[in-house]
């Protein structure tokens, strides 16, 4: 369910014999994990897909996700932040559904213009890196993709937080796109 009260609990007994040695394994996962207190996150991300009237695709089409990061008021007024100084090293994880495939070109041309000082990939996310963010300035990115399988998919959830201090994150669920076969 989804107000973080689960509870698992699990019992071993040995009610006669010897003694007898055991591991126990877990793991879990949440779709998008809760953001940590709003006046402990530092930024906040919000990741949208162009035209989200329009999620359905078809094989071929360009599809822009639009990501933006702003810095958090409630924050930076709760920890009486000096608004001159900006944040440190900051990180911005995006989770692109499965069928998109990221233009590449695109990300080294933003690296170009001072966009995002760094990316890089791993599977379906994609990591922007900034050696500082204002404290004071959003930051609009668009990521180019291409609609390249069909089918129907949602991404991991997307995050943003201080690159020495990601117990704080700012999380948002994962993007959805259905992808439609080209017809010819």
């Amino acid at each position: 369910n989804n107000n973080n009260n689960n509870k698992i609990e699990v019992i071993v007994e040995m009610e006669k014999g010897m003694d007898v040695a055991y591991s126990f394994v877990s793991s879990g996962y949440a779709i998008t994990p809760p953001t940590s207190k709003n006046k402990d996150c530092p930024l906040k991300i919000n990741v949208t897909l162009f035209d989200e009237k329009n999620i359905d695709k078809k094989e071929g089409d360009s599809v822009i996700v639009n990501v933006n990061i702003s810095p958090n008021n409630e924050y930076i007024i709760s920890n009486s932040e000096n608004i001159s100084i900006p944040f440190p090293m900051t990180v911005a994880i995006i989770g692109l559904p499965a069928g998109l495939e990221l233009n590449y070109e695109k990300m080294k041309e933003m690296t170009k213009t001072k966009e995002i000082d760094f990316y890089e990939t791993k599977g379906n996310e994609v990591i922007l890196y900034w050696r500082y963010f204002s404290k004071t300035m959003s930051r609009d990115l668009k990521l180019h993709t291409i609609a390249g399988i069909p089918g129907k998919y949602t991404g991991v959830a997307s995050r943003v937080y201080l690159y020495y201090n990601d117990e704080f994150i700012y999380w948002q669920k994962g993007l959805s796109v259905e992808i439609a076969p080209r017809t010819i």
